[in-house]
């Protein structure tokens, strides 16, 4: 008979991406005498959910038992199972054992650890291995701000002295000092520059200093998308611009009108209304599109996202020059 159980399987397109970050689906595999298939495990079934995937015929397959995964060989590709419990990894190793008997193909599993499951945590100061040229260029030019993270961020991965919860502490407070400074320089060195290119700050605000201080949110939103918490990439950016809004204005011009007593009425005009407007927009397109797609982010979505940015950066420049 056939033996169906819960694996989590390692994400195919983080294979293909190269991205040293796990990502993992929790699947429903049915092992049956000769074929294993296999399918995602969904809240709700939506329209066009495809069927049952079947792997294809495999000559091999390597068991860490420490770490309960699974590496099925292919000719096309590896297929990385991680089991939940003990229970579910022996099954599927027996079963496994089973279907290779099936084939005629009585090969004994290799028991090692599954190396390429884990991530490779490379050191910020070390020169990345089998880089370009492009990237070792890009390593020795971002060399000084790399050594100074790498000197007051302690690393959390590694073990040490420190106990762990006091080192995600003091990395947690280090990081976000390192991100106050660092965002003070640019959006100064932003200002300074527009000065000197006669840019307005507006124009310069909306392209270039919104990207640069927004790159900690890409970058924490891209490490939970890849851990497959996309929940939590959502959340982040809605939660970062609600902040930004709301305590990164509120809170100095609360400073301020404590301090002084007056109301704060130097700020200019110029190109906030367009970039309320824009935003309040982007937010309700992104609602509509999540609701049509029952709250499942495409690709059609990422295309849509980019090119109304792409509309509005274009409308900010022009608007600008004419």
């Amino acid at each position: 008979g056939s033996v169906s159980l819960y694996l989590w399987q390692r994400s195919t397109f983080y294979d293909k991406a190269r991205i040293d970050m796990n990502a993992w689906q929790l699947k429903w595999f049915t092992f049956d005498q000769s074929t294993i298939s296999s399918r995602v495990v969904r809240e709700v079934d939506t329209p066009g959910t495809p069927d049952a995937s079947v792997l294809p015929h495999f000559n091999s397959f390597d068991v860490d038992e420490a770490r309960l995964l699974l590496k099925i060989q292919t000719e096309d590709r590896n297929y990385i199972l991680l089991a939940p419990s003990e229970k579910n990894f022996f099954a599927a190793l027996r079963r496994l054992e089973s279907v290779l008997n099936s084939q005629g193909k009585a090969l004994k599993p290799s028991l090692s650890e599954v190396s390429d499951v884990l991530e490779v945590h490379q050191s910020l100061i070390e020169l990345p291995k089998g880089s370009t040229k492009v990237a070792s260029m890009l390593h020795i030019l971002t060399f000084p701000v790399k050594a100074i993270i790498h000197l007051l961020v302690p690393d959390v991965r590694n073990a040490g002295a420190m106990s762990v919860i006091l080192k995600a502490v003091v990395a947690a407070f280090a990081s976000v000092g390192c991100l106050i400074v660092g965002s003070y320089a640019m959006v100064s060195t932003l200002e300074e520059l527009a000065h000197i290119l006669n840019v307005p700050e507006s124009v310069v605000g909306a392209t270039i200093s919104a990207a640069g201080t927004s790159l900690p949110n890409y970058v924490s939103s891209s490490i939970a998308a890849s851990l497959g918490l996309g929940n939590m990439a959502v959340s982040n950016l809605f939660g970062s611009n609600t902040f930004n809004i709301l305590v990164g204005l509120g809170f100095p011009w609360l400073l301020y009108t404590t301090i002084y007593g007056i109301d704060y009425s130097e700020i200019p005009a110029e190109g906030i209304n367009v970039s309320m407007l824009a935003m309040i927009i982007s937010h309700i397109v992104f609602t509509v599109t999540v609701l049509i797609s029952r709250f499942e982010l495409r690709l059609w979505h990422a295309y849509v996202y980019f090119t109304l940015y792409v509309v509005f950066i274009g409308y900010i420049i022009g608007d600008s020059i004419y």
